[in-house]
């Protein structure tokens, strides 16, 4: 695909990954546009989310599309239903939990672009140390 060139991608012709707790699609990635964005449907599995933690280089957006989560967005927490966004800047200290017992359907937004390579990286893992080299080396800071 060429940069900055229009597209049309269906959900299921997208890159999928899955974390075991968490699948992902990525809709469009940063490559694909000069790193202005990632865009990526998540697939949360019950009692699973994302501890919290902090970014320096980019900021997110969530819309949740169907389910509950548990959200923790600057040490304040809240429990969002479908159709809520949440809005994440830079250095925000932010987490997601489900804790229902049914998946929840997330949209991601990232920018600038790149967190997709994040992704890819921890499927490809095989230790608890790769795993923290993979963090740190993505701008996922655990808190």
């Amino acid at each position: 695909m060429k940069p900055n060139q229009g597209k049309i991608i269906p959900l299921l012709h997208s890159p999928s990954y899955d974390l075991g707790n968490e699948a992902f699609n990525l809709l469009l990635r940063g490559k694909d546009n000069q790193q202005n964005l990632t865009l990526i449907h998540s697939e949360i599995q019950p009692q699973n989310g994302s501890p919290l933690h902090t970014h320096q280089g980019f900021e997110e957006a969530y819309y949740l599309m169907e389910g509950q989560l548990d959200i923790t967005l600057d040490h304040h927490r809240q429990i969002i239903q479908a159709g809520t966004l949440v809005y994440v800047p830079r250095h925000t200290p932010h987490s997601y939990f489900n804790a229902t017992d049914h998946n929840a359907k997330l949209l991601i937004w990232a920018s600038p672009g790149g967190i997709e390579d994040y992704i890819i990286a921890l499927t490809q893992a095989t230790s608890t140390k790769e795993i923290a080299d993979i963090t740190e080396q993505y701008d996922f800071t655990p808190l």
